[in-house]
């Protein structure tokens, strides 16, 4: 495996810090937060790391992370410690937006543009929002806000990403690798968890002002038999008094089917890269597929958090799961 992890001062001068530095860290979340790439260096007379400084990390000449300096430290010994994040950082400022009749897709496009930012592969997301009102939020929130509406009426997920220096939107199910993580072969260890504690709803009820009445209409459904079960777990939401009856009776429908089940979660630890080159699409918001013959686990999760460590000429990498 070799490693080309480069840095450019901005000034015209790019150097190659790859002998310097002995583990590399990337990390990935396939929300709320830019991917990550933390490194230490050996210092250096001839180099010095300045936060704003272009970061990039090829393995294999697979190009992996594209970024920025963000924090930079150290102590006595003669080692730089680094962090850098992808273009996303810069979605984490708060600012106010108002959109009518957008598609989520269009939003990020717009917010973009906006504040300059390198974009990718776009993909349509179809359901157009009738309006999107986001006062004093990050950027991030107001895209994933338009991501979960769009999830709550036409049941995709998206997932949105920085690509060596480009912003993509995905729907998950183009990003199924083809990859087996399996406890016959490289899976180091694993712990696993069915909940109904953070993110599972057996009734829904979604409101919506009525001028004409003055009151509030109010659009319930709910899965009886698991109420018996695990008690009234409920999800509530206000929606835009411009959305009609069918659209909101589809949007309950929706949300009862998506939310109407236990969380489970995976996390694999451990695991020894065996194709580094298809190892490295392993990241927040790809598919994978496991295989644990202890639980009789036989299936694709989404990436939640990824890890990936270089270091020693290897790849080891830890992982989030999710089952959607």
């Amino acid at each position: 495996m070799n490693i080309q992890l480069l840095l450019d001062n901005k000034d015209g001068n790019v150097f190659d810090i790859s002998e310097l530095t002995s583990e590399v860290t990337w990390k990935t979340k396939r929300k709320d937060k830019p991917s990550s790439l933390d490194f230490e260096i050996l210092k250096d007379k001839q180099i010095t790391i300045n936060n704003g400084d272009v970061i990039s990390f090829k393995v294999d000449g697979n190009p992996v992370f594209y970024g920025y300096a963000f924090e930079n430290g150290g102590s006595k010994n003669p080692i730089t410690k680094v962090t850098a994040y992808d273009q996303l950082r810069y979605l984490l400022f708060n600012d106010t937006y108002v959109f009518k009749n957008k598609k989520a897709s269009q939003i990020l496009m717009q917010i973009a543009k906006d504040i300059g930012l390198r974009v990718g592969t776009i993909e349509d997301t179809g359901y157009v929002i009738p309006q999107l009102l986001e006062d004093d939020k990050k950027l991030l929130d107001i895209i994933y806000s338009s991501l979960e509406k769009t999830l709550m009426n036409n049941k995709r997920t998206y997932t949105l990403y920085d690509d060596f220096g480009y912003l993509n939107l995905k729907n998950i199910n183009n990003m199924k690798q083809p990859v087996v993580i399996s406890d016959d072969s490289n899976l180091g260890d694993y712990d696993w968890k069915n909940s109904i504690d953070s993110d599972t709803y057996n009734r829904v009820k979604i409101v919506r002002d009525n001028k004409d009445t003055k009151g509030r209409d109010v659009y319930i459904a709910q899965d009886s038999r698991n109420i018996a079960r695990w008690g009234r777990l409920q999800y509530f939401k206000k929606v835009d008094e411009k959305m009609n009856k069918a659209q909101i009776q589809e949007m309950v429908n929706a949300a009862l089917k998506l939310k109407n089940r236990e969380t489970k979660t995976l996390k694999l630890k451990d695991v020894i890269s065996t194709d580094i080159a298809a190892d490295l699409k392993l990241r927040a918001g790809s598919g994978v597929y496991v295989d644990i013959k202890e639980k009789g686990i036989k299936q694709y999760y989404l990436i939640e958090e990824a890890t990936h460590k270089f270091q020693k000429g290897n790849l080891v990498m830890d992982f989030d799961l999710k089952v959607v």
